[in-house]
Formats: C-alpha cells, structure tokens, sequence
C-alpha cells in the first residue's frame, strides 16, 4: 500500500527523470499526471527546438495540445503551438 502512495505521488518525478535521462517518451507519458512543463519539453523535442530532437509535427502538436489540456496558462505551449500551424500553413502554400 506504501508503495502504490508512494508511487501515485512521485510519478512527475518519476516521469519527469524518464525523459530527462532516456528520453523515454512512453514512460514519461504514462507516469506524468499534470506537470504540463514536461509534456511541453516532450513537444520541443518534436519540434526538433536547438536541432535536439526529431521533427515530427504531429506529434509535436500532440504534446502542445496535451500541455494545454493539463495548464491552459503555459505560455511557450501556445507560443510553439502558433509556431507549428505558421509553419503547416507555409509548407501547404509551396505545394
């Protein structure tokens, strides 16, 4: 019973290490109950921000949109929010 407490209340620890150290982005998801600044880093990631990560726009918006859904008031996820859709509008006014 401890340990299913203890568990519960140290997930975003536990989620937050999973990404940070393995980039574990199953885990880190699984485990993160509400810290919207985790699934905002886990958006970056996909957005490739400072060529660190893998460019996926799907599911960079995916991850925005989940950091909006836990805190409507973090801003950089709107911020890259508005950056993806400027740069679907662009890439779909060159086809």
């Amino acid at each position: 019973m401890i340990i299913l407490i203890g568990g519960y209340y140290y997930s975003d620890i536990f989620a937050r290490w999973a990404w940070e150290r393995h980039y574990s982005v199953r885990l880190a998801v699984i485990f993160n109950r509400n810290d919207a600044l985790l699934f905002v880093k886990i958006g970056n990631y996909y957005f490739n921000v400072k060529n660190s990560g893998i460019y996926n726009l799907t599911e960079a918006e995916k991850y925005f949109m989940r950091a909006l859904n836990t805190d409507p008031n973090i801003r950089d996820a709107w911020h890259q929010l508005g950056n993806w859709r400027w740069y679907c509008a662009d890439d779909f006014a060159m086809v």
